[in-house]
């Protein structure tokens, strides 16, 4: 019956992870838009 214990920990550490990896990864496109737009913004005044 433990087993099922470490499994359902295991779900939810990788549930967790995959949550701040979303999160990190929508930041991460956020600014590359933002530098993104810096960079045509300059160059296209």
């Amino acid at each position: 019956m433990e087993a099922w214990g470490y499994i359902g920990a295991a779900y939810l550490l990788a549930g967790a992870a995959l949550l701040v990896y979303q999160v990190r990864i929508r930041r991460r496109l956020a600014t590359a838009r933002q530098a993104l737009a810096r960079l045509t913004g300059e160059r296209r005044p």
